[in-house]
């Protein structure tokens, strides 16, 4: 990508050059009608690449500002995950604490509750 933005702007300055070339000398000493022509076409040919230089940024722009929306619904989504685990680690805990404190008035320890269910 960076090799074609270096080559576009080595031709912007080539046509900027012939540009201004075509520009100082004066059309009327060149006789031949070829000449007239070809530089008829360079100045169109110049006009086109300018043109087509502002679509590439136009585009660019878009794709640029396309990822950019995904990056932020893909954020979105990782930021509602983070939150989703942490609520459920702390109902997970909140869980175990009640279900501790009714085997601690049930004076059961954990483990042994534990043991119980593994032996049915």
């Amino acid at each position: 990508m960076a090799e074609l933005k270096s080559m576009l702007e080595i031709e912007r300055m080539r046509s900027d050059e012939l540009d201004r070339r075509l520009k100082s000398s004066d059309l009327r000493q060149l006789d031949d009608p070829s000449l007239r022509e070809e530089i008829t076409r360079l100045r169109a040919q110049n006009h086109e690449l300018h043109q087509d230089s502002k679509g590439d940024v136009a585009y660019q722009r878009a794709r640029t500002t396309k990822a950019y929306l995904k990056f932020l619904k893909v954020e979105s989504a990782r930021k509602a995950l983070v939150f989703q685990k942490q609520y459920l680690l702390g109902l997970l805990s909140k869980a175990r604490a009640v279900e501790n404190a009714a085997l601690s008035i049930l004076e059961i320890k954990p483990d042994e509750s534990k043991k119980k269910e593994e032996k049915v």
